[in-house]
């Protein structure tokens, strides 16, 4: 049985239904139940991928001890809460081999390190505005080994009147920044 998709091209919140489509062992293995999800919807996860997304996950929630990038009451659920709801758009969207990507108050590197671990080949600029959790994610991608990825500090407000971000990208992402309005407001700018 294939996931419903929702009218506007994206998959709905999986939780319940999708956790009667797996074994009870794979839940007992969040990365096995990831993968088993994502192949449900299309998405082929290699395991060199599948191990790098395991790498961060660690790092997310070890860098979340030390600083807030994603709520405590959530860390049991991250794979669940913030992994597969960064990556779910692949489902239905393919990016562009070297597409350019902003990622708009990323926080934590959310969805902009699991993004770039799937798409290899794209460049992702990762914006906030909190310069401890963009000390975070330039740490962790630089742990992770990721290429062309750049972590940048900074209001998107301002970052978007300058030249090197003004126009340049092909895709914009966000995760909880505020309602839809104000994400194409803060958004377009930086799109080509």
């Amino acid at each position: 049985m294939k996931p419903v998709v929702s009218d506007i091209g994206f998959p709905p919140t999986f939780h319940m239904k999708q956790l009667q489509l797996i074994t009870p062992q794979q839940l007992t293995d969040p990365p096995v139940w990831l993968r088993t999800i994502c192949a449900k919807n299309g998405l082929k996860i290699p395991d060199d991928q599948l191990e790098l997304i395991r790498n961060y996950v660690r790092l997310l929630l070890e860098w979340n001890q030390k600083i807030n990038l994603i709520s405590r009451r959530d860390e049991e659920n991250v794979w669940q809460s913030h992994i597969l709801h960064s990556i779910a758009p692949l489902f239905q969207v393919k990016i562009p081999e070297n597409g350019r990507i902003v990622d708009l108050g990323t926080g934590g590197g959310l969805p902009g390190i699991p993004l770039k671990i799937l798409n290899p080949t794209i460049q992702i600029t990762m914006i906030d505005s909190t310069q401890k959790k963009i000390t975070a994610v330039d740490e962790m991608t630089k742990a992770l080994g990721l290429k062309d990825t750049i972590a940048v500090w900074g209001r998107a407000e301002e970052l978007a009147k300058r030249k090197e971000f003004r126009g340049q990208f092909d895709i914009a992402t966000a995760r909880g920044v505020g309602p839809l309005e104000e994400l194409v407001r803060l958004a377009h700018p930086f799109l080509a």
